[in-house]
């Protein structure tokens, strides 16, 4: 069985969920699947290393496309020059990629081939830009949106990383007549509850602390965490750890507008060894996003035993159930008011069990297992047909 895939999310991003589970799925279903052979194509510098196994090839084709922006009189004169351009970007790509005969498609991120007699399978991680073209509305992202359905339209198979996510999908594109296969992610098991007594690098071994993790852009509703955190008496004995990115400067302007930069900690680039540690010792984890695919920081924070703080969104109900303790979303005091909870939390030792044995459920074995499931489909239904 061949498979390629496009690797775009490994030059697009320097970490992230969709890049995650194709860095733990791809080995594990060579591992699974002796015959499998994988190619991954690339034609650019990477953000990140890509998976590894012998049973893995990498394509390095040359990057030749340029993305210019041209405004104005020479738009009109330029673009069909830029047209041209693209015309042969796409044509070099079928050079180094072939025709695909005998061969499955799979992009980390809604990519399609210009000319492809193989199979097509396409990976629906999220409908966020479909969701909130108010707040996702440049040029990229309707280029996005735009990719996004000719893979819906062209795929063999779609693969959904949620129950939440499928039901999103169909109700922006017609999905009557495709093979929908909810395949959910997991997480590292490093990520485990841990004995008391910590030692936590730095000022935080004996500071007690909330946990946000991962990037703040607008879906994930961290400015309205920051305001519930300024709102909220515990604040002066709490500490928020933040997890992610730099901080952009409207962030910092928030910080020093509700006068809580003191009271806030960012850790950027730490291991998982380093997250696992923050899981274990915080008060409990913050999740407030109005709106996720899946949410792999559930699965790692309940297998930690640490409480969760949840906004109350269909794909948080699916992964975490009733262990998270809810608030309603866009209310601040609702969010103020599950904070008061936060010191009896930890006290809930039957609920930290729940948590520690729902997250358990979900492993990567079982999602490569079934992935490999749908590449076999294809490769069988092919073959009945002939």
């Amino acid at each position: 069985m061949k498979l390629l895939i496009d690797g775009i999310i490994f030059q697009k991003s320097s970490h992230g969920g969709i890049s995650r589970i194709f860095k733990e799925i791809l080995p594990k279903m060579c591992d699974q699947e002796p015959d499998l052979d994988i190619s991954i194509f690339i034609d650019g510098p990477l953000l990140q290393d890509l998976p590894f196994h012998p049973q893995i090839n990498v394509i390095k084709a040359p990057p030749i496309r340029r993305k210019i922006e041209i405004k104005g009189y020479w738009k009109k004169i330029l673009d069909p020059l830029r047209r041209i351009g693209s015309n042969s970007w796409q044509y070099t790509r079928r050079f180094w990629m072939g025709r695909g005969e005998g061969q499955i498609w799979h992009s980390t991120y809604y990519t399609y081939p210009v000319v492809w007699s193989g199979h097509q399978v396409v990976t629906i991680h999220d409908m966020v830009h479909e969701l909130f073209p108010d707040i996702y509305n440049t040029q990229l992202d309707d280029i996005a949106r735009q990719q996004k359905k000719r893979c819906v339209e062209n795929s063999d198979a779609i693969i959904c990383i949620s129950e939440s996510t499928r039901r999103d999908l169909d109700s922006f594109y017609n999905t009557q007549n495709k093979e929908i296969n909810i395949i959910p992610p997991a997480y590292n098991p490093i990520f485990r509850r841990l004995a008391n007594n910590l030692e936590i690098d730095g000022d935080l071994q004996k500071v007690q602390f909330l946990l946000f993790v991962g990037n703040r852009t607008h879906h994930k509703n961290f400015i309205d965490l920051i305001e519930a955190y300024r709102l909220w008496y515990g604040r002066h004995d709490v500490s928020l750890v933040v997890v992610g990115p730099p901080w952009t400067s409207e962030e910092k302007i928030k910080l020093e507008e509700f006068g809580v930069k003191d009271r806030i900690h960012l850790f950027s680039n730490i291991t998982d060894e380093t997250l696992c540690k923050l899981y274990n010792q915080a008060l409990a984890f913050v999740y407030p996003s109005k709106y996720e695919g899946f949410g792999i920081p559930l699965l790692e924070a309940m297998a930690c035993g640490c409480p969760i703080i949840a906004s109350r969104i269909p794909s948080t109900i699916e992964v975490a159930g009733k262990y998270p303790v809810y608030f309603d979303l866009n209310n601040i005091e609702s969010q103020v008011k599950v904070f008061n909870k936060v010191f009896s939390l930890g006290e809930e030792k039957e609920r930290e069990q729940i948590g520690i044995l729902r997250a358990k459920k979900f492993n990567w074995e079982q999602t490569a297992q079934q992935t490999l499931d749908v590449y076999r489909s294809l490769v069988y239904k092919k073959k009945f047909d002939e």
